[in-house]
This record gives structure tokens, sequence and C-alpha cells, in this order.
């Protein structure tokens, strides 16, 4: 993650603004965060239970519109499963958390004259365009409970980080079904080790007199 990657993000924001000002409609932004969606707050500081917020509300205001676009989003839902951007939201969470919330409430508010940039990065949310088909959405979930194998478990994540997917209740799903399986092989080899000689024919008594003569030779020499 370099400084570059956080200027791109506060530049789209930016972007946004200017973008909604343009239309002469917007009447301004608000921000807040809260640990229990009760208590809200422009900024809350860090405890030991609560390092980072748990929720983002970002809120737009247009003329024209009775009520404001407000979007509150989840840090479990919004945080991403890769380690480098995951490890930048705990260390900046207001500006960060809070920019995906504001990136959502700009969009909703001013759908016409907000759309895509030019960069198709996964950081960058982009409204979708009329002569775009909506992706068809994979139950990961539902693929990943039929998954019998280590290695089918392996392609389905493979599968689902190139889909860009990956969430962190996801990866928390992968690790389960991952552990699961490993368990259910390392109960089953005693049995399946058990049935192997169980399957295994009992010597004849021209092999167990072969086996002591040979035995014989041995001690011999």
């Amino acid at each position: 993650m370099s400084a570059t990657d956080e200027k791109e993000i506060a530049q789209t924001i930016s972007e946004y603004r200017v973008l909604a000002a343009k239309t002469g409609e917007w009447r301004g932004f608000e921000q807040s965060f809260s640990i229990d969606g009760v208590t809200w707050s422009e900024y809350l500081l860090p405890t030991e239970e609560h390092p980072h917020p748990l929720l983002a509300s970002a809120t737009v205001h247009r003329a024209g519109f009775m009520v404001p676009i407000r979007v509150v989003i989840g840090w479990d839902e919004s945080v991403p499963a890769e380690d480098e951007w995951r490890e930048l939201w705990e260390r900046s969470p207001h500006a960060l958390f809070g920019a995906s919330a504001a990136r959502l409430a700009y969009i909703r508010a001013f759908p016409e004259v907000i759309t895509s940039k030019p960069s198709g990065d996964e950081r960058k949310i982009s409204a979708p365009t009329a002569d775009q088909a909506a992706p068809v959405a994979r139950d990961w979930i539902a693929e990943l409970a039929d998954a019998s194998t280590l290695v089918a478990v392996g392609e389905l994540w493979a599968a689902a980080r190139k889909a860009r997917a990956v969430t962190v209740m996801l990866e928390r799903a992968f690790k389960y079904r991952r552990d699961s399986i490993k368990a259910a092989t390392v109960a089953a080899a005693p049995a399946a080790a058990a049935a192997v000689a169980a399957a295994r024919p009992a010597p004849t008594p021209a092999e167990v007199a072969a086996a002591a003569r040979r035995s014989r030779e041995r001690s011999a020499a």
C-alpha cells in the first residue's frame, strides 16, 4: 500500500463532490461513525474492545429531495480481505471506512453524473452503465458446501479471489470448510488403515514356511 493509493482514494471522493456540485443541487455532506447503531459521532476514539468503528454513515443532501440520501455500512461487510488493505484500514479506519460509505452515498445521490472511473481497480466503486449487463452473482457459500476435497476448496478460493468476491465473512467460511475437511481426513485415517489390513488375505502355510526358512538363513549368515 503506497501513499499514491491513499491519495487516489481521497481524490475519488473529491471528484465525486465536484461532480455533484456542478449539478447545482448539492447541498452538503455529513459523515459519522458508531459502535452500536444508536450513538453516532464524527470521530470515535479507539478502545481495546473497539479498536475501530463498527458502522459508518454518509449522508448527501440534494436539492429537490425531501429526505437526504444516507448510507450505513458495516465494518465486517466492507473491510477488504487482502492483508495489505486490511492492515491499512485498521490503521486509518475513519478515513478509509468512511470513504467507502461516502462513495456509495454520492453514487446513490447523483447516479446520473457519477459513473465509473477509468480504472477498474477494486477500490473504486462505479455505478453500472445502461449498456452493461449485470454479472450473475455466484453463491460461493453453496459451492463451498459442495466442495468435498481440499483441492476443490483451493480451486474455489482462487476463483473467488479472481472474481474479487472475497470478504472477511467469506474468508472465514473458506477456512472453516478447509479445517473441517482436514479434520475429517485425519479422523478417517485409522479406519482406512484398518480396512486395508482386514482386506489383506492371511498367508498360506507355504508362505509361512518360506518366511521361516529365510529367517533361519539370515541368522546362519
